[in-house]
């Protein structure tokens, strides 16, 4: 008998490997577009003359997708998503045909609206849903409708739109998170990809199914397609590329409802996603900026660490990407945190860690809505052309803002005063406790619009100070009314990396803070008149 099974088996492993034809046209105004690239995730091919393309694919991925060229966009597959992918319905083994239609675009100039970490629980508790369309989506829609007149407007969903922990809980899900946007009227086209809580945390290992980071990705499949892909806008190719492996290690009773495991993850590319990086590099063209999106940052934590659980892999796609000479962009989220980054160790990287939209998982609630390095919660607006790119951050609460100010005499007295900076401050003890801050008449600036090479000035009526950039927690997170407990474990989440402090004189001088450019240029100015108020909801 045993023999039997195994003599059924080998005959039946050709019909499992076999692959099946995909073949399609790409059109636009009714017309063949000739060298657009088409791929399923392994295999890319490209279209002829005559607008056609065909290759052999094993499925595996479950898509068939148009790399889209510049000058071109898709339609809205329902007035959010672009309808550049389609997904595979035969079995593996036999032919399908998808067809593809493109839209002339012009894109000169175009401007892309990012947001990650939106966290959408559906909890009564924190009210993430009433926050998100209080503040959050019609900040978005705002931004949307002014530069739509400049031109095409993309956006970005750079992960963790739901909350894995408690899809189960309060019965919301990423298929779930994709139809409220849609609903609520959140512009498209909306470019997304995986963030580690938009995975399945029901979904385990089995002998038959030991893919887990494969099985739990199935409902983001559902609601937004590819876990990775590319497009062309304008002299730009963005790769977006799903970088958490999520293992979900099973244990034998979880504390979380209907989640079967530790929702645990690694950071870093699958095999097949670093096989089909290096085809998807090949096809761009010389003088094209290569523009990467991630869901977990590149360089954090910083020095000498990277994000990536293997350090080699990510030397490699360093490597890669940067072959030749060429800066590498990347767009990423998961830190909570804003900061454009930079490295020694990777010179060519260029690493703009996008700040939460839910702050803390809108966990510190109304009242003072931050991400982790004490930045105020909002939505990161970057503008593309042939003169450079430009940024914007739009907060929730207080528009476009740059940095926070701290007096921090009034700091210091909040901290030796207040109950509930004593309960914080025990709590997590990796914070810094100022209410030991020995320093007198000392100026704070959380400057989260810094950028690697900028100057900050500050002067204390007509007199400079000396600045320094230091190493300590942002004063005001602390003061807030409650906080992601999540985010405050690690050592490495305490350390503000834009935060810059002085020296005055006086107790009730007026503080002038400049930014300058690489260039010298002075490019924003703030002043702060002393002494200021300091504890939650201070601005």
């Amino acid at each position: 008998m045993k023999r039997i099974v195994f003599i059924l088996l080998a005959a039946m492993l050709p019909l499992i490997a076999q692959a099946g034809l995909l073949t399609g046209k790409v059109t636009s105004d009714g017309k063949p577009v000739a060298g657009v690239f088409v791929s399923d995730g392994v295999t890319i091919a490209m279209t002829g003359a005559d607008g056609r393309y065909g290759f052999e694919s094993d499925k595996r991925q479950g898509f068939v997708f148009v790399i889209t060229p510049s000058g071109y966009a898709t339609p809205l597959k329902d007035g959010l998503r672009p309808d550049f992918y389609a997904t595979l319905e035969k079995p593996a083994g036999l032919d399908e045909s998808h067809d593809f239609v493109l839209i002339p675009q012009k894109q000169d100039h175009y401007t892309a609206i990012f947001a990650t970490d939106i966290h959408i629980k559906n909890s009564e508790t924190l009210g993430d849903k009433r926050l998100f369309e209080t503040y959050a989506l019609p900040t978005v829609k705002r931004l949307y409708a002014e530069n739509s007149a400049d031109g095409p407007v993309i956006l970005f969903n750079l992960g963790d739109l739901a909350h894995d922990k408690v899809w189960y809980e309060f019965g919301w899900n990423i298929e779930k998170s994709r139809d409220y946007l849609r609903d609520l009227g959140y512009p498209g086209p909306l470019f997304s990809i995986m963030g580690n809580h938009d995975n399945d945390g029901a979904t385990v290992a089995t002998p038959y199914a030991p893919d887990e980071n494969f099985n739990a990705e199935h409902l983001f499949r559902k609601a937004f397609g590819p876990t990775y892909y590319s497009f062309n806008m304008g002299g730009d190719h963005w790769i977006m590329m799903d970088n958490i492996i999520y293992k979900n290690t099973p244990v034998k009773k979880s504390k979380d409802h209907g989640i079967a495991g530790k929702r645990n993850f690694n950071v870093g590319l699958t095999d097949d996603e670093m096989d089909w990086l290096e085809k998807d590099l090949a096809t761009v063209p010389e003088g094209v900026n290569i523009r990467l999106c991630a869901h977990a940052s590149f360089l954090w934590p910083l020095e000498p660490g990277t994000q990536f659980t293997d350090p080699a892999q990510q030397q490699k796609i360093y490597d890669m990407v940067t072959k030749g000479g060429r800066i590498f962009y990347a767009y990423t989220g998961h830190t909570h945190r804003f900061q454009f980054a930079a490295s020694e160790k990777y010179p060519l990287l260029r690493d703009v860690m996008v700040p939460a939209v839910s702050g803390n998982v809108w966990a510190t609630g109304e009242n003072q809505m931050v991400g982790i390095d004490g930045s105020d919660a909002g939505i990161l607006v970057a503008h593309f052309g042939a003169e450079g790119t430009t940024f914007d951050y739009h907060t929730h609460q207080y528009g476009e803002k740059w940095m926070r100010l701290y007096d921090m005499n009034a700091a210091k007295h909040w901290f030796k005063t207040d109950e509930r900076a004593a309960e914080r401050v025990g709590k997590y003890p990796e914070w810094t406790d100022y209410s030991k801050f020995t320093g007198k008449n000392m100026i704070y600036a959380n400057i989260w619009m810094y950028r690697p090479g900028y100057t900050v000035e500050m002067y204390e009526g007509s007199r400079k100070l000396k600045v320094e950039m230091i190493e300590a927690s942002d004063p005001f997170i602390l003061a807030g009314t409650s906080a992601s407990e999540s985010l405050f474990k690690e050592t490495k989440h305490a350390v503000c990396r834009h935060l810059f402090a002085a020296q005055a004189k006086g107790s009730r001088s007026t503080i002038t803070v400049n930014i300058l450019d690489e260039d010298g240029k002075c490019i924003h100015t703030e002043k702060m008149i002393r002494p200021k108020p300091f504890g939650p909801g201070v601005n």
